[in-house]
């Protein structure tokens, strides 16, 4: 729904414009401002030894992000890769093509040594991005969204078909409440449950006044550093995204829906 995700981008950038000239007015430009201590930067210090990955992994990695590229621009633009590329057995071969490439990116997402340190947030660490390579960074990104696109989709999918559960009952029973729910997950960290509400939205289950709650209220995966380095800071902007979140959410409830 290009038209749909126009409008969400666009009030997400205006709301989230207005909302922070207003907090910049109301607290001033250095509330909060995080400073670094010397533990922290000792941390940063081996990010390079923890996010870095191999440079024979380089190569293999970016040569298939091409094609990658290629058909998601495809796929973005609602055009049928499918009939580019012959098929391959009793797949087609762009089905392929995502298949591997999402394999790879959650291996090497999953198998990065000392993943549990928090490469996201040393990645946003200001002395720990100077010393991360650019190749590193990128695909660490792109593997860490994948991973969790990928866990997010097969959940839902994997739920409804081993419950059965009827979500357009269960969410019509409690309507009004449908926007909310969608604003509280918002809240929490990481683009899994982001892109969770999405899927519910695309397939139906829930109106569009709970996805634009959502899309207002999340912070994605940038909550992870900023919980990592200025957890009180981080807290209070996201209970602050709730008020202009509630806001739109409800409105656009109570006025086309």
């Amino acid at each position: 729904e290009p038209q749909t995700a126009a409008l969400v981008l666009g009030m997400s950038i205006v709301v989230g414009a207005l909302s922070g000239l207003f907090v910049d007015y109301w607290h001033g430009a250095d509330f909060m401002r995080h400073k670094m201590d010397g533990a922290r930067d000792e941390i940063a210090k081996r990010c390079r030894d923890l996010i870095d990955y191999k440079a024979w992994v380089y190569g293999p990695w970016f040569v298939y992000l091409v094609p990658g590229i290629v058909l998601g621009l495809a796929n973005a633009f609602q055009a049928d890769a499918n009939l580019w590329l012959p098929a391959l057995g009793d797949f087609d071969l762009v089905t392929w093509v995502g298949f591997v490439g999402a394999l790879s990116c959650f291996g090497l997402w999953a198998f990065l040594p000392e993943r549990e340190f928090s490469m996201v947030n040393l990645a946003a660490h200001p002395t720990c991005a100077r010393r991360i390579h650019l190749p590193s960074k990128i695909m660490f990104d792109t593997n860490f969204v994948t991973a969790w696109v990928v866990f997010a989709f097969l959940s839902f999918e994997l739920l409804i078909h081993f419950t059965q559960f009827d979500l357009h009952t269960m969410f019509d029973t409690v309507a009004p409440l449908v926007p909310l729910i969608g604003i509280l997950i918002g809240f929490i960290p990481g683009c899994g449950p982001q892109i969770v509400t999405t899927t519910l939205y695309l397939n139906g289950y829930i109106p569009l006044s709970a996805q634009i709650g959502n899309a207002l209220s999340n912070d994605g995966d940038a909550l992870f550093p900023a919980l990592a380095l200025a957890p009180k800071a981080a807290i209070l902007a996201t209970l602050y995204t709730a008020v202009p979140a509630v806001f739109m959410a409800y409105g656009y409830y109570f006025l086309f829906e």
